[in-house]
C-alpha cells in the first residue's frame, strides 16, 4: 500500500509541475532544473503575502528538511 501511495504522490507532483510549466509559472532548463518565471515569482509572492505570519518560515524549514539541508533563520 505504501508503494502505491508513493507512486500516486510522485505522479501527482509530475502532473502538477507539467501544468505549472504549461501555464508559464515555471521553466525547466536542459538539465531538468525548474525555475520560477516572472509570472511564477509574482504568483508565489502573492501567495506568501496572504499566508498567516510565520507560515513562510515553517514552509522554508519543511523544504530544507525534505532535502536534508540545514535551515538558517
Amino acid at each position: 500500500m505504501r508503494e502505491a501511495e508513493e507512486n500516486w504522490m510522485k505522479e501527482h507532483r509530475e502532473r502538477t509541475a507539467l501544468e505549472l510549466q504549461e501555464r508559464g509559472f515555471i521553466a525547466v532548463n536542459e538539465y531538468g532544473q525548474a525555475h520560477l518565471t516572472e509570472k511564477g515569482k509574482k504568483r508565489a509572492a502573492a501567495r506568501l503575502d496572504n499566508m498567516p505570519i510565520g507560515d513562510d518560515i515553517l514552509l522554508e524549514i519543511a523544504v530544507c528538511e525534505a532535502y536534508n539541508v540545514s535551515a538558517n533563520i
